[in-house]
């Protein structure tokens, strides 16, 4: 079938022989060594409409392909593939386990060219919940590393989101219920730019920040890239979205504090 564009198509599932060949964004090429893959990829890709080639006067697009490299100032990723990062709920006071190491691990061995770890948190009082994945400490830097050395022997590039969770901080598990957690509960107090409260389940107010507070999540930030660096990402991301802090200064729901803010 024909529509406004012309459409040349190959399509090829990634779990055919191991000696097979695939048109992607390398063009013909040969099915990754054993070593690459592990016994099967943990995700099959399809290939699709590979070359597309635009039907309007004087215009010709020729599509990037999936598996072309990306290159972004001093880091190329292998392919477009990104693994998002993707919350856990499994650390322990912040610190990386085993859990992480093969989750994370196991997505550059499957051949993505990033791999993103989860909304990691820059202070202990920013965590969505208790379980959650922390950069706020040094003790947190050795077991990331380990994981980073493992993802770029893969062939991999190895990112991480730093966040702060603000008023929706403090909060139980989402098999758990996701709601706020009382003080004898493991919760504790939260900050956002106003005392109001996220609402439903998340019923706990938050502190409302003063200019100090916002100075002291800034550095948390700062501290939190240097610590990255020291983990061995090459790929940072800053999670100002889903009603967390940061997102939180560019809303008018939440941001009163133009006029009241205070040392």
């Amino acid at each position: 079938m024909r529509t406004h564009r012309e459409t040349k198509s190959t399509t090829q599932n990634l779990r055919t022989p191991r000696q097979s060949t695939f048109a992607g964004g390398l063009g013909e090429a040969t099915r990754p060594p054993m070593g690459v893959w592990g016994a099967d990829p943990p995700y099959s890709v399809f290939l699709k409409a590979s070359h597309v080639e635009q039907k309007s006067p004087n215009t010709k697009t020729t599509m990037t392909h999936l598996f072309d490299p990306y290159k972004l100032k001093d880091i190329t990723l292998r392919n477009r593939i990104g693994v998002s990062p993707m919350c856990q709920y499994s650390s322990i006071d912040g610190v990386a386990t085993d859990w992480h190491l093969v989750n994370l691990g196991s997505r550059a061995v499957g051949g993505a060219g990033l791999v993103i770890a989860e909304a990691t948190a820059v202070e202990a009082r920013g965590r969505i919940s208790p379980g959650d994945a922390g950069i706020w400490a040094d003790k947190h830097v050795e077991p990331l590393y380990r994981i980073n050395k493992f993802v770029k022997e893969q062939g991999a590039v190895p990112g991480i989101q730093i966040a702060h969770a603000g008023r929706k901080a403090s909060t139980a598990k989402p098999w758990e219920g996701g709601h706020s957690l009382k003080d004898n509960e493991e919760g504790w107090e939260t900050i956002a730019p106003s005392a109001i409260a996220f609402g439903e389940e998340i019923w706990r107010t938050p502190k409302p920040m003063t200019l100090d507070d916002i100075k002291e999540v800034q550095n948390a930030f700062r501290a939190a890239t240097v610590r990255s660096l020291e983990a061995g990402y090459e790929w940072l991301e800053l999670h100002f979205a889903h009603g967390y802090l940061g997102h939180n200064f560019y809303s008018p729901l939440i941001k009163q504090t133009h006029r009241r803010i205070r040392r």
